[in-house]
């Protein structure tokens, strides 16, 4: 498995009515521009450390 084609660097994302429009595409006049330079995106990951209770709470057994 070649590990650098599963990240893209310096790369755009547009998103338009809450879902991805484009991916290093054209970004529109109007667009707000987030800089996200050092961090990290991953559509889909809300909550990714939790501890799910097991002693019969709402989660448990």
């Amino acid at each position: 498995m070649n590990l650098s084609n599963l990240v893209l660097k310096n790369a755009s994302l547009v998103i338009i009515n809450d879902k991805i429009a484009s991916i290093n595409g054209p970004i529109p006049n109007e667009a707000k521009i987030i800089d996200g330079t050092g961090k990290w995106l991953m559509p889909g990951l809300i909550d990714m450390h939790v501890h799910v209770p097991t002693d019969g709470g709402p989660f448990g057994p």
